[in-house]
């Protein structure tokens, strides 16, 4: 789900201020919006979230069919749930009749049946932390793995999709390769997750969708994350920079985006800090 940030920038691509204040009758003025255009830490009203992302669905829609993004909402409400009650048997259901829906209706709505795997892999892939196993937690990372390669190969086939679509399945997938890693222990240090690194191009597939967004700075700090953890001293400088070239205020390395921690906070990115960025100099 993209920001408020992001969805503004986008519209703003297309108009004028001016322009944009004239999609709607009441609502914030240009000052309120370039406020939020212009600081990823600002924390929006909920009138203005509204109306934005009324006028971004309006000029960019989803590419899915709206009744499976609706089954996504549900499924969503299921795991945001007061964790006090037990939804397992409800997402059961869900899966089952997913499944049933794909094999019936296979190959006559292509993005039907990719956003179907796509949310048969969050359920795999929201499995995974209770997996203790290490067969089981393979089989399951397997079957996540799976199903968002599956939603990935139809994805690719329709040319007008938005590359940020396509990256955001290949994060899923390398983020069931990273969660399983984690629980076994090795992290990002795990074969088949520096394989799957290789494999997918996944820093350079950042930096075309980067090229595409240049202000989404969610995709940047991404970037910046993953090579930290690779001790990529190359492409931490890089992402680094297009986190400044968004917003000088990412100099501080103490700066908290809207509901993101800052970059000392985070553990990842603590080899990027200590090697890159802010680097110790000899005697000290």
């Amino acid at each position: 789900m993209p920001t408020t940030f992001n969805k503004i920038h986008r519209l703003k691509n297309l108009w004028t201020w001016e322009t944009f204040i004239e999609q709607y009758g009441v609502g914030p003025d240009i000052k309120t919006l370039k406020t939020a255009y212009r600081y990823p830490h600002h924390k929006p009203s909920r009138h203005t979230v509204a109306l934005v992302d009324k006028l971004h669905d309006r000029e960019f829609p989803g590419p899915f069919p709206a009744e499976v993004d609706g089954l996504m909402d549900i499924y969503e409400s299921f795991i945001r749930s007061d964790k006090k009650k037990d939804y397992g048997s409800e997402i059961q259901k869900l899966e089952s009749y997913i499944s049933f829906e794909i094999e019936r209706g296979r190959s006559q709505l292509p993005l039907r049946d990719a956003r179907f795997y796509w949310l048969l892999g969050d359920i795999c892939f929201d499995r995974i932390p209770a997996y203790r196993n290490v067969d089981e937690l393979d089989r399951l990372k397997a079957r996540a793995i799976a199903h968002y390669q599956q939603a990935l190969a139809i994805i690719e086939c329709e040319t007008e999709l938005s590359e940020l679509v396509k990256y955001k399945a290949r994060q899923n997938i390398l983020a069931c390769h990273l969660n399983a890693a984690k629980r076994k222990g090795s992290w990002v240090e795990d074969k088949e997750t520096l394989d799957y690194f290789e494999q997918s191009d996944f820093l350079g597939k950042t930096k075309e969708v980067l090229s595409l967004e240049p202000f989404n700075w969610n995709i940047a700090r991404n970037g910046l994350r993953f090579a930290s953890m690779l001790h990529d001293q190359l492409n931490v400088r890089y992402f680094y920079n297009q986190l400044i070239n968004v917003s000088k205020l990412f100099q501080n390395l103490d700066y908290e985006p809207y509901e993101t921690p800052a970059l000392s906070r985070s553990s990842d990115f603590q080899w990027a800090i200590e090697n890159v960025l802010m680097p110790s100099t000899p005697g000290n």
